[in-house]
């Protein structure tokens, strides 16, 4: 398992690395919007919507709504959307961590489900789009770096020294070790970040501190979806990691924060 999910990681992280810094905005927002597509699809199976045409059409819906808010060039009104999706996260994180009893059933609301996980895939996509296009690759680079750093430190710390259950009724295997190693590696990230984007260090460190928290949020969120649906992975595209919305869960909680974040710190208009 771990040996797959090195492996995976090893060949994939390099090809979108090198797919952000070299491809054109147009083509690596539509490489993205793929990436999206394939995370609804799977969204669209955990919720156990069952036609294949509805999963279609949710999958067109979303399609067109990607396309009228990139070609619309407007990132002004985004920041709204990812204001919003900061404070569910960040309520869901809480809620989920405080919940000590059985939790209400979400997949029996099917389409409700299904409606505000593409919202949260759309923005995270506008928001990976807007970093790339407005303050730049590297930016969008450091993003990426942030989620896989503390993806890492939560995987190796909640294996070798997870202890405390931290949500157990929404996922078991999640430890409060595990988000204080991802919680270090975001610390670490914070201090290479300060001094690759010549930003102040403490801005850097409040920045990873949310994100994490955040991330925790997201985790948690598919966590939830899965287990009601009683699936391990939400697919098994990638081999050792599962399905897309497995590798982007995190990113789902970070993308529109730090796009706000660089907004509130100057880096975008």
């Amino acid at each position: 398992m771990l040996r797959q999910r090195l492996l995976t990681a090893t060949l994939l992280a390099p090809l979108l690395l090198l797919a952000v810094l070299t491809l054109p905005a147009p083509w690596l927002a539509g490489l993205l919007g793929l990436i999206v597509l394939v995370g609804a699809w799977e969204l669209s199976q955990i919720t156990q919507i069952s036609l294949t045409l509805h999963r279609c059409f949710a999958l067109a819906l979303l399609a067109l709504m990607m396309a009228a808010g990139y070609f619309s060039q407007d990132f002004a009104e985004p920041y709204r959307l990812y204001g919003a999706v900061t404070v569910f996260w960040g309520v869901a994180a809480l809620a989920l961590i405080r919940r000590r009893r059985p939790l209400l059933q979400v997949i029996g609301q099917r389409w409700g489900a299904l409606l505000i996980g593409s919202t949260l895939l759309l923005a995270t996509w506008l928001a990976a789009v807007q970093i790339h296009q407005t303050a730049g690759a590297d930016w969008l680079i450091s993003l990426l770096l942030l989620v896989w750093a503390m993806d890492t430190g939560a995987y190796f710390a909640g294996k070798h020294w997870g202890k405390y259950k931290l949500a157990p009724e929404v996922s078991p295997g999640k430890t409060w070790e595990g988000a204080y190693g991802a919680m270090v590696a975001a610390g670490l990230w914070a201090i290479g970040a300060a001094w690759w984007h010549s930003v102040p260090l403490f801005a850097t460190v409040l920045l990873s501190l949310v994100i994490t928290w955040l991330s925790i949020g997201g985790d948690l969120g598919e966590s939830l979806l899965k287990r009601q649906a009683q699936v391990k992975d939400s697919g098994n595209l990638l081999p050792g990691h599962g399905g897309i919305l497995d590798r982007i869960d995190s990113l789902l909680a970070a993308a529109p924060a730090f796009a706000l974040a660089l907004y509130l710190m100057g880096q975008m208009p």
